[in-house]
């Protein structure tokens, strides 16, 4: 007998049937027109277009922008046996000319070839190159003397024993009309650019490694796009070969994939047409969880539908009866699937929204494809001669059918090992952290991590830079020696701390004017006794030719820069920096403006926004999840328990995770909500078949063990369509994408387990499908 939803998923089937030919036209139809977009998909690892607007990290951007131009550099570590030797100078002097010519936004160059140099000669002060333009053998020996005698460039641009050097290129701000157009945003144009002419053959044999910004935000796209590539190719081949082995079929192989293939280009040539940035390293994600999906939707559908073939011995009552057995609990699990993909948007980090609302929309496609297109192309099946089950199908019921027993049996056991498992498992959530740093998280297999973390080992080269300015509400603050003295003391404290390699300000061409006003005598390396000396060395500094003042000062002297370059990237101590940054700017300059920018910030910000969005939009899918299924059971006690099943898993992940001591970055948060939204799934379909059966019998021993036997290969077998999907996240040269799939399989694996045996288990012992809250007593 047949529910009221069961009905109505039969006449939608019937309907579905009738029209085949009219929706497979619609479906080529959305197909084709949405295929059009898709050659637009527009990749990016911009870490500026992780934040809207309207964010805190935009607007300091903007700020420092308005003053000092720019954030981004890009830094060129040169390593040889003497970078004064003249081949090698000349070499520097034409890279930083083509730099200059030719990258995007390019605005100067720094280096040994062009470096500013003061000094005093008789009464007169003079500021010149460092280096003529055609540099003799004793020009070039003099530039290492030089280079000695001055503490700002000695070890900080050219290593004390000239083997190192530093060549940098400034940028200009780039174009707001030009940050959200084209293919590929701004600064990857620079990164690109800057690594196409280092692949010269006039450059490539030297040993220069590019680090910054731009540079990183350029591999990391190029890297993210062929990984993406790879993973998504593994995991249809891996999908491939499992639904051959299962459903040793034509029909059963490319039904489901055809199914999940259109749904993902629909989805993605939508978002072609819109112009909708995708992250790169993101773009895998939702594709291969919907690939999963489509599958596992498939699955049940399948399993109806051979279950009423072995009945009914007719296609179109079999392809009918699968659609309104599979119907409404599908439904039903992908609304749960879209509650917790939904959640995503709680995490105020654009990227992960999209990764939300995409993977949220692919479910809504994907099951109008499983139900309309499977549906359409099954009823074109021909009847064939059934055999009887063999003896490896039989074997495998046994053994389903013998769970309910066992559960029944096995009761206490069962809930003291999940008890102890779980204490165990909540003990490593004591150690969970949440950090994105560049050895964990992406891990040296990674060339142009390991590059960029080989430069910032050196005498002089660092991993990334970042920007502080002090503004003060008192034009000519910035010549005041009182505030200056603060400042020496601000910097001194920053180049403690653990990320720093080497800061800049203008204190360092005030401590040079006063050391070259005296003699030159190292002692006088500081800054000058008082504010009217102060004033004197920058009027002289600029009468002689010194052109770096307002790279650290604007021209109404009340703001201050500081630039600090770091020797790593790691999220959770950027974060504990920027805390006592403030507190510093807070003790010493009590009454100025504190701005922050480049993309350690920002990363700083990411890891914060994820910290506290993951328990957040955790909390809104279990909430969402729970409402639902007791609204739908009729009954709030079933929601509730419902999530018992499908918060161990969880848990399990999370305590792993802390006591591997793996930490938790802007792409291993969405494990929580993603394991939950399809763990609940099949938590879903054994509840229903469950209560339809206790509706039916009054028996709940009969109701569970029945329940496992009819839906227990559908369910595992959905299991292992995930963890196989998930699997060739292991084969990423990227840490984090391996702890993504890993920690899935974990969660899977977990979930399976639990909806085994502790769903029958509760189902048995709170017997919840009697006395409804919201209705009586009915089949769902």
């Amino acid at each position: 007998m047949m529910s009221k939803k069961e009905k109505w998923f039969a006449h939608a089937g019937k309907n579905i049937i009738d029209n085949r030919w009219k929706y497979l036209g619609v479906i080529f139809l959305v197909l084709v027109l949405a295929g059009l977009g898709l050659p637009k998909i527009q990749l990016d690892t911009s870490i500026e277009n992780w934040f809207p607007k309207s964010s805190k990290e935009f607007i300091n951007k903007q700020n420092f922008e308005q003053y000092f131009g720019n954030d981004d550099v890009i830094g060129i570590h040169f390593r040889t046996d003497d970078v004064f030797m003249a081949e090698n100078v000349q070499m520097l002097k034409e890279l930083g000319n083509d730099l200059e010519n030719e990258v995007p936004f390019a605005d100067e160059v720094t280096s040994i070839a062009n470096l500013e140099y003061t000094f005093a000669d008789s009464s007169e002060i003079i500021t010149e190159n460092l280096l003529p333009d055609s540099p003799t053998k004793q020009d070039l020996e003099k530039a290492k003397a030089r280079i000695l005698d001055k503490p700002y460039l000695k070890n900080r641009i050219v290593s004390e024993n000239f083997t190192e050097t530093w060549l940098v290129l400034h940028l200009l701000p780039y174009p707001d009309s030009l940050k959200n157009a084209g293919r590929i945003s701004p600064e990857n144009l620079v990164g690109e650019k800057v690594l196409e002419i280092l692949n010269r053959n006039s450059y490539k044999n030297y040993n220069l490694r590019a680090v910054g910004t731009p540079v990183y935000s350029f591999e990391e796209l190029t890297f993210a796009g062929n990984e993406s590539a790879k993973l998504l190719g593994l995991t249809i081949l891996v999908l491939i070969v499992f639904l051959a082995l299962f459903y040793r079929t034509f029909k059963g192989v490319a039904i489901p994939i055809a199914s999940a293939i259109v749904s993902i280009f629909i989805v993605f040539g939508i978002m072609g047409h819109l112009g909708i940035k995708i992250n790169a390293i993101l773009f895998a994600v939702p594709i291969i969880f919907s690939l999963s999906i489509s599958l596992g939707y498939s699955v049940h559908l399948f399993n109806y539908y051979q279950s009423a073939l072995q009945e009914k011995r007719n296609v179109r009552e079999s392809v009918i009866e699968a659609t309104a057995k599979s119907g409404w609990p599908t439904l039903f699990a992908a609304l749960t699937t879209i509650a917790a993909l939904a959640s995503f948007v709680t995490i105020g980090l654009i990227p992960i929204k999209w990764l939300g609302l995409t993977s949220a929309s692919l479910v809504v496609i994907i099951y109008m494809m499983v139900f309309v297109l499977i549906t359409s192309l099954l009823s074109f099946s021909k009847l064939k001669k059934t055999s009887a089950k063999n003896s490896r199908e039989n074997k495998t019921d046994k053994i389903l059918y013998s769970i309910g027993p066992f559960v029944t049996r096995r009761k206490k056991p069962i809930l003291w090992s999940t008890l102890v498992f779980t204490l165990i498992m909540a003990l490593g959530l004591t150690s969970f952290e949440v950090n994105f740093d560049s050895e964990r998280s992406y891990g040296m297999k990674v060339s142009y991590i390991k590059r960029m973390l080989d430069v910032a080992k050196t005498k002089i080269g660092s991993f990334d830079s970042y920007n502080v300015s002090i503004e003060f509400p008192d034009t000519e603050a910035g010549k005041d020696i009182d505030v200056l003295n603060h400042f020496d003391q601000f910097e001194k404290e920053v180049s403690k701390f653990i990320l720093t390699k080497k800061t800049n300000s203008i204190l360092t061409i005030l401590k040079d004017m006063n050391r070259i006003m005296n003699d030159n005598l190292p002692e006088f390396y500081r800054l000058p006794e008082n504010s009217e000396q102060v004033a004197q060395l920058l009027m002289i500094y600029e009468m002689a030719g010194g052109s770096k003042l307002y790279d650290w000062v604007n021209s109404d002297f009340n703001v201050l820069r500081l630039k600090v370059e770091t020797n790593n990237m790691n999220a959770r101590e950027t974060v504990r920096e920027i805390k006592k940054l403030r507190q510093l700017s807070a003790k010493f300059f009590p009454n100025a403006k504190f701005n922050i920018t480049g993309g350690m910030p920002r990363l700083a910000s990411i890891n914060h926004l994820v910290a506290t969005g993951q328990i957040k939009s955790l909390f809104i899918a279990l909430l969402m999840i729970s409402i639902m299924m007791s609204f739908v059971f009729g009954n709030i006690k079933l929601g509730l328990i419902g999530l018992i099943p499908n918060l161990l898993p969880i848990v399990v992940v999370g305590g792993t995770m802390g006591l591997l001591h793996i930490p938790v970055d802007f792409l291993t948060v969405t494990i929580a909500p993603m394991i939950l939204g399809i763990a609940v799934d099949d938590t879903i379909h054994i509840f229903n078949h469950a209560k339809n059966e206790v509706d039916r019998t009054g028996d709940y021993k009969h109701a569970v063990t029945d329940t496992i036997g009819h839906l227990g290969k559908a369910v595992i077998v959905t299991s292992v369509i995930i963890i196989l999907s998930f699997s060739v996240y292991l084969s990423s040269s990227l840490n984090m994408m391996q702890y993504l799939g890993m920690f899935v399989i974990l969660g899977i694996t977990t979930a399976l387990l639990s909806d085994l045996l502790i769903t029958p288990l509760l189902i048995l012992w709170i017997k919840p499908f009697h006395k409804t809250l919201f209705h009586s007593k009915k089949s769902v």
